[in-house]
């Protein structure tokens, strides 16, 4: 399992990394067209020059979403992790109302029942 998660977070670099040698070798090929560019070559020049902005752009969207995507994916984990840590608050305070005899039996196992049913539905919820 951890090996696999290495292998992904390795191609996931190896990727992120061909992605920006792409855009530095794609720039790269855009001086040179527009350095060599003449009256000659003028149109065939413009052609490729935006295939390369294309291509520059495809790839800039591409990064940004699948940064979105982590960002999102690291948002819904520490989502998760509050969620349950609120809930062990509300059975901490209801263990410690119980204990000072702020509440009764009867309304502690209420209490208790209706945190399990939250914490149930943040599995529906997902």
């Amino acid at each position: 399992m951890v090996q696999r998660e290495k292998a992904k977070k390795v191609a996931s670099y190896d990727i992120d990394s061909l992605k920006e040698l792409k855009i530095l070798t794609s720039q790269a090929a855009i001086r040179a067209i527009k350095k060599n560019r003449n009256e000659v070559n003028k149109e065939a020049s413009l052609r490729v020059m935006l295939q390369y902005n294309r291509t520059i752009e495809r790839l800039r969207l591409s990064s940004r979403a699948s940064i979105d995507i982590k960002e999102d994916e690291k948002f819904q984990i520490h989502r998760v992790e509050f969620q349950f840590k609120a809930i062990q608050i509300e059975r901490d305070e209801v263990q410690s109302m119980f204990e000072s005899g702020e509440i009764s039996r009867s309304s502690t196992n209420h209490l208790r029942q209706f945190i399990n049913y939250l914490e149930a539905g943040m599995f529906d919820g997902d």
